[in-house]
């Protein structure tokens, strides 16, 4: 479980957890559809933390990210 700000980046936040390798791995995760925060799609590599939530990225790392 992670606190975050609303607005921080997510694929800078995956980055600092090591839950990903790259931003290039992070675009081509969302470009393939294998990221998802409590089940809807990401389809924005430029993404932004909007409200708590669970995010799955592949399909065994997952994050729980909560808004501060």
């Amino acid at each position: 479980e992670l606190n975050a700000n609303t607005g921080d980046a997510l694929a800078d936040i995956l980055l600092d957890q090591k839950l990903i390798e790259s931003k290039n791995e992070w675009r081509r995760l969302v470009t393939e559809g294998a990221v998802s925060m409590d089940g809807d799609k990401i389809a924005d590599p430029m993404a932004k933390i909007e409200k708590s939530g669970t995010y799955r990225i592949g399909k065994h790392r997952f994050l729980k990210i909560t808004t501060t």
